[in-house]
Formats: structure tokens, C-alpha cells, sequence
């Protein structure tokens, strides 16, 4: 379900483009990456007493790692977009599509 909601997600925001919808496709890809790499983690630990700690702290710092990259990647797209007057959003038409034509012809 994660994975169709991230796709999902990820595909509406570059349609939109959107940087909201981008940014938390992005982050829950990531978190589905970070839960892999847990659950990986925790395979090893079951069968390596001895390399838990180390597993554990590699783990951990995968996911920070992640985390910390998507975070840096939606921060340089907000100052891109901020500081280049092309990148701006056009509001959407008011009043245009099949939908307002059929609001208009029926007498409501």
C-alpha cells in the first residue's frame, strides 16, 4: 500500500508540480527504504550476537542519512524556486474545463 500511495504521490506532484506532494513522495519512499534496511538490520542482529551494536548504529545512521539528503534536496528546490522568477506557479483557470461549461448550461 505504501508503495502505491508513494507512486501515486510522487506522480500528482509532478503533474502539479507541486513541491508539497513532492517532498512527501519522496519522504515515504525513503521511510520504505529505512524500513527495509530495519528489517535487514534486524535479520542480521538474530543471527550475529556479536555485530549487533555495530549493525544497530549502521542502521540507524542509513536512515538519518536518507532522511537528511531528502530534506537537503527539497530545501535547494524551495530556494531555487524562490529566487528564480520562471519557476513560479500559474494559478489554475477559474472558470474553464467540461465541468464549469456543464455548471453554465444547466439551470440549476
Amino acid at each position: 500500500v505504501n508503495a502505491v500511495l508513494t507512486v501515486a504521490q510522487l506522480a500528482c506532484g509532478v503533474a502539479a508540480n507541486s513541491l508539497s506532494l513532492l517532498g512527501d513522495g519522496a519522504l515515504m519512499a525513503v521511510d520504505g527504504v529505512c524500513y527495509a534496511v530495519g528489517l535487514y538490520a534486524e535479520r542480521i542482529k538474530e543471527g550475529n550476537a556479536k555485530g549487533a551494536e555495530k549493525v544497530d548504529r549502521l542502521g540507524a545512521l542509513f536512515s538519518a542519512s536518507m532522511l537528511a539528503l531528502t530534506t537537503i534536496w527539497v530545501l535547494f528546490d524551495v530556494l531555487d524556486r524562490l529566487v528564480d522568477d520562471n519557476a513560479r506557479e500559474e494559478p489554475a483557470p477559474t472558470g474553464g474545463g467540461k465541468i464549469a461549461e456543464l455548471a453554465k448550461s444547466s439551470k440549476v
